[in-house]
């Protein structure tokens, strides 16, 4: 997808909702308490329709999360870390 393309969806209030509207749906399938009542058989295949929904629904929203990349620590954070250690 285009990178201006997935800023001017990122900036639109519209596309925010609808984001904010899958993230629910995620959540809402990632809940396993409304499989109580079933049986073994039927709640492992409900679990595995749900599971893929879900990796479905990650890849449709996978070009808008910004994802930070590991990078190696600044000399004031080693500092810091050493200082927290007591080190």
């Amino acid at each position: 997808m285009d990178e201006r393309l997935i800023k001017i969806l990122k900036d639109d209030p519209s596309f925010r909702e609808f984001q904010a509207f899958i993230v629910s749906k995620i959540d809402e399938l990632g809940d396993i308490q409304d499989l109580k009542g079933l049986s073994n058989q039927k709640a492992g295949e409900t679990v595995r329709v749900r599971a893929e929904a879900i990796t479905v629904l990650i890849d449709i929203l996978r070009p808008f999360a910004e994802f930070n990349e590991k990078s190696e620590p600044t000399a004031k954070e080693i500092k810091a870390a050493r200082e927290r250690a007591g080190l």
